[in-house]
């Protein structure tokens, strides 16, 4: 399956279960996947609720719609505070129990009316909690007096970058103090550090993420690879690398940690993000949409952005859905579409011609282990069939061999189609090969039980971990239908 097609079919199934199973609006919905090193767009979905209810791509949101991001953008507050040594990752903030006066305002955390409420945070925890207060004051308390310093460390770590891929892309605005402050009020900064009193579009927030996975390489998104002529390279587009560094080594792998903990932690707000065969680095958001002036009314933005896996990054993703009511949580809404697609998505080409060398290797193994202990007892063989020895041994070299090009067909199956699907081929598979082995009394029907035994094997294993790296268990299974029990 197409990493689009996975994008659009967990999207999707979001935007119906909000309107029906959480009584809610969903007006649009928006995917990019980005590949980490190279910003290649692997996919980019972008849906509008039209008025017969029903979901197209109308406008492309991912690059023209410009709205205060939320709490996806602490991340690069905390980043900026990083990198400038002004915290580190032991430092601590009071919370206050979610309430906290800037000026003449009150900022609430989440949870600020619960029990729950949060008092002393580590700066790990500020992130994984998602704590507005915490996060405000750790950067109102460094940058309050010069301001513009935080701003410049926004705007140096690329999320003010301009990208014209298209007509109708939107251009960020992170404005900048005046040199008398005119321009700037006690609330602008306390706000701007967890994520409004900006404007960024999705395609901003997931090229900055990406440059966080990349190790600090911020990298153009490319939509266009080339472009042909008559089936010939006209024009071609090479990865463009626009920031060579946005931080110092430290400060992301600092950030990348907490990342990983909003994920992986139990307490983490982003856990519904997560997968069970990698570890996932991300942070969701959920930010009012001013209306008319005002925040009320306009409905909510829910996302979540994040990388894949943390350890080794591979792609970079952003879920963003706008809606009116219903379930109002990034992490419960985009983070659980995000968990949706990261466990297909990694189901890529590379991971397949992986499993392939990996199955060579076992096949070639077990044939030195049949070999040894005489698999499927070649002298009777020969004997019953009439033919020599070496012809059996032919034919038992050429099931292995055949076995290495079915994991190689069917890796690329499993790319293409995806796992879950080919898994219910895999049980057939295995019943089928069950029954043909129980009752076999010739030759042929053994290679047929064993082939289908080890396709079966392949598959269902695919189903059940997502990964084709676990196929290489079907050589075991080759190894035990070469004998006559």
């Amino acid at each position: 399956m197409e990493i689009q097609d996975v994008a659009e079919k967990a999207l999707l199934d979001m935007l119906h279960k909000q309107n029906t199973q959480y009584g809610g609006d969903a007006r649009t919905g928006v995917v990019i996947v980005m590949e980490v090193a190279t910003g290649d767009i692997k996919a980019m979905v972008n849906m509008s609720r039209a008025d017969d209810g029903k979901y197209y791509e109308l406008k492309n949101h991912a690059l023209a719609d410009i709205l205060e991001p939320g709490s996806t953008f602490k991340t690069a507050s905390l980043l900026v505070a990083l990198d400038d040594n002004k915290i580190s990752i032991n430092d601590s903030v009071d919370a206050n129990r979610g309430l906290y006066k800037f000026g003449s305002a009150t900022m609430r955390d989440h949870n600020w009316n619960k029990a729950s409420a949060y008092g002393v945070l580590s700066v790990p925890q500020v992130l994984m909690y998602s704590s507005n207060v915490g996060t405000a004051r750790l950067i109102d308390e460094n940058y309050g007096k010069e301001p513009e310093k935080f701003v410049e460390g926004l705007h140096r770590m690329g999320l003010a970058t301009h990208f014209p891929l298209l007509p109708g892309t939107g251009r960020p605005v992170i404005r900048k103090p005046n040199k008398d402050k005119s321009n700037w009020s006690r609330t602008a900064l306390p706000w701007m550090s967890i994520g409004y009193e900006t404007q960024i579009a999705p395609i901003n927030i997931v090229s900055f993420y990406n440059a966080i996975a990349n190790d600090g390489k911020f990298m153009k998104p490319r939509l266009v690879k080339a472009i042909l002529e008559d089936g010939h390279v006209v024009e071609e587009f090479k990865p463009e690398v626009l920031i060579d560094k946005i931080a110092s080594k430290q400060a992301l792998d600092d950030i990348t940690k907490m990342l990983t903990m909003v994920v992986n932690e139990p307490t983490g707000l982003g856990r519904q993000a997560g997968s069970e065969e990698f570890l996932v680095a991300g942070k969701t958001g959920t930010a009012q949409i001013a209306s008319g002036g005002q925040l009320k009314g306009g409905g909510h933005q829910l996302s979540f952005c994040g990388f894949f896996p943390a350890d080794a990054p591979k792609y970079t993703c952003i879920v963003s859905i706008q809606t009116r009511g219903g379930l109002i949580s990034g992490g419960g809404v985009a983070g659980v579409v995000f968990g949706d697609m990261v466990g297909n998505v990694w189901v890529t080409l590379g991971g397949a011609l992986a499993s392939i060398v990996i199955c060579f290797l076992m096949v070639m193994i077990s044939m030195g282990f049949g070999n040894s202990t005489k698999s499927l007892f070649p002298d009777e063989i020969a004997k019953e069939l009439g033919v020599s020895r070496s012809l059996v041994s032919v034919g038992e070299s050429c099931r292995y061999i055949g076995t290495a090009v079915t994991n190689l067909f069917f890796g690329f199956l499993i790319v293409k189609f995806g796992a879950k699907t080919l898994a219910c081929a895999g049980f057939v598979s295995l019943f089928l090969a069950a029954m043909i082995y129980s009752i076999a009394d010739h030759l042929a029907l053994i290679y047929i039980a064993g082939t289908l035994l080890g396709i079966g094997t392949c598959l269902v294993l695919n189903g059940w971990c997502k990964q084709t790296l676990v196929a290489v268990g079907n050589s075991n299974f080759h190894i035990l239908t070469g004998w006559r029990e």
